[in-house]
């Protein structure tokens, strides 16, 4: 005679309406991390939209003690004004062209070099990785004046390819990939070599495609640290603010935060239409990567 059947006591917890079972602890615990970010989401944005209040605040409301984080007054004045005192378009229209510049070649230099140390085997090769790395030790400041006689050599100061043509390339977006195409099987690169793929197809048609959400990274962080070179610009062409490449960085730096001769909504506006730009950029590569996942 067989034992009676004993049924298993229920786990504990809340059933939804579809069955799934809710525990308590995990939801207090899921509640606590979403707050606590969001309070960090908070204090990280709290300077962001400071900038974005003042930027249409009126000029004399700016620095006064009462001024909330919604003025008493909404105003454009500080953008118009902006635009009219100089070519802002022009140093906009600068940045962009040149942090796209050098966003292009880290993509395409770095990801090269980094299936070239990745999936080649040659001698020496350790060690080649390994100066490429030393040099993300060596304070940028040190690289200037070099960089400077060499650009002079050439005849490029006070010209985009003074500030492109060393930005092509970095020691970081060579690491970056190199550590990513490691990952990749060989396997799948002597198959498409069976099938009569050269190198170079190898390449760009079969490691770059599964580089897609590192290539999104490198563009993200090179477009924005190339957005915000300054030194770079100062030392190739000094301060002088006729020159035909200059950035809206540089002036934000030059005139109105070092020499303070801009009204202060004047300098709000500028930040913020800068940080928009990143913004911009970030949710449009966002959707374009997206889409092509979609497919």
């Amino acid at each position: 005679m067989s034992a009676p059947l004993v049924p298993l006591p229920a786990p504990r917890g809340v059933l939804t309406g579809a069955g799934r079972q809710i525990q308590p602890a995990r939801v207090v615990k899921a509640t606590l991390l979403y707050l606590s970010l969001t309070a960090v989401a908070l204090v990280i944005l709290a300077p962001l939209l400071w900038m974005l209040s003042s930027s249409f605040r009126p000029a004399d409301e700016i620095l006064t003690a009462k001024a909330g984080w919604i003025p008493s007054r909404l105003t454009l004045e500080n953008y118009t004004g902006a635009f009219q005192a100089v070519p802002l378009a022009r140093y906009f229209a600068n940045s962009v062209f040149v942090a796209t510049a050098v966003m292009l070649c880290n993509l395409f230099f770095c990801s090269l070099t980094g299936y070239g140390l990745a999936k080649f085997q040659f001698p020496a090769r350790n060690v080649v990785f390994l100066l490429i790395l030393s040099t993300m030790m060596i304070p940028g400041q040190l690289s200037l004046v070099p960089l400077f006689l060499i650009v002079n050599a050439f005849g490029w100061i006070n010209t985009y390819w003074a500030v492109i043509v060393p930005g092509m390339i970095s020691a970081f977006g060579i690491f970056f990939t190199r550590q990513v195409m490691v990952g990749i099987p060989d396997e799948i690169l002597d198959a498409a070599r069976v099938d009569g793929a050269n190198e170079w197809n190898l390449f760009w048609k079969v490691t770059l495609p599964r580089l897609r959400p590192i290539m999104l990274i490198l563009v993200v962080l090179r477009f924005g640290t190339a957005m915000a070179v300054i030194e770079e610009f100062i030392i190739m062409g000094g301060l002088n603010s006729a020159m035909p490449t200059y950035t809206w960085t540089v002036y934000m730096w030059h005139t109105a935060f070092s020499l303070g001769s801009w009204p202060q909504g004047y300098a709000a506006a500028m930040g913020w239409l800068g940080a928009l730009s990143m913004l911009a950029v970030v949710a449009f590569l966002f959707w374009v990567f997206r889409d092509q996942d979609s497919k």
